[in-house]
């Protein structure tokens, strides 16, 4: 709604001649509907390398071990999330936060001024993908507290790991997170961040990591989402 006429009059036109339309949520869907014509769809997610995500035995740590994954600007709103691990320390205080990515100087300057030591919260800065994966399968849980989503990445791959995942209700987000994989709090409320913090350390046994992983590579291997868009092809093309 705030670019440009000719960047609005190119997206009707594009609309105009879509067979097919592959929004990776039904919320995606439902967002560009109010904007150009509705058009024949089918939800395909994002899709993961599941030889780099995948589930296997983890290094045993006594501390439980959270991790979050982005740019760290303002849509990911790692302030609150920093506010919030703050406020749950004092009952649970083999917690730790790895953040991981990009960082800009003032979230590093408001975490050393939350007095945060290097045993519970560090940043990696940018790192290569495959690091990442090293990261999230040493996790216990990936935790995000975005303002605005439309469907990350890093949670299907978190889930391809079978790490459970705490996130805002935003964007397609709850379409793929539910009681068996994670939790789920409202945008912006750090109350709920700190009580779904706790509430994952609690009951993070119930989880089940291996039926995690199982059910997220049955639907985001590469394998799982050609397949769907296979078939929208050849429908599209009257190939039988």
């Amino acid at each position: 709604s705030k670019r440009g006429k000719g960047f609005k009059w190119a997206v009707h036109r594009v609309f105009g001649g879509v067979k097919y339309f592959l929004p990776v949520t039904k919320d995606l869907y439902s967002k560009v509907s109010k904007i150009v014509k509705k058009v024949p769809h089918t939800v395909v997610p994002n899709v993961v390398d599941t030889e780099t995500f995948y589930l296997h035995d983890k290094t045993i740590s006594n501390n439980f071990r959270f991790v979050h994954v982005s740019t760290m600007i303002y849509q990911k709103n790692p302030h609150g999330l920093l506010r919030a691990f703050k406020a749950i320390l004092n009952k649970h205080p083999q917690a730790s936060l790895l953040l991981i990515g990009p960082c800009p100087p003032e979230v590093k300057d408001y975490a050393n001024a939350l007095g945060f030591t290097d045993k519970n919260v560090r940043f990696t800065g940018a790192v290569l993908y495959k690091k990442v994966a090293d990261y999230l399968l040493s996790a216990d849980a990936l935790v995000l507290f975005s303002r605005y989503e439309n469907l990350p990445c890093v949670i299907l791959e978190a889930l391809c790991c079978g790490v459970p995942v705490i996130s805002t209700t935003v964007g397609g987000i709850a379409e793929v997170i539910n009681e068996q994989n994670g939790i789920l709090i409202e945008e912006g409320n750090e109350m709920q961040l700190m009580s779904a913090l706790s509430e994952m350390i609690t009951r993070y046994p119930a989880f089940d990591r291996e039926k995690i992983s199982v059910n997220a590579i049955a639907n985001y291997s590469y394998d799982a989402v050609g397949k769907k868009i296979h078939a929208i092809y050849q429908q599209v093309a009257g190939i039988e």
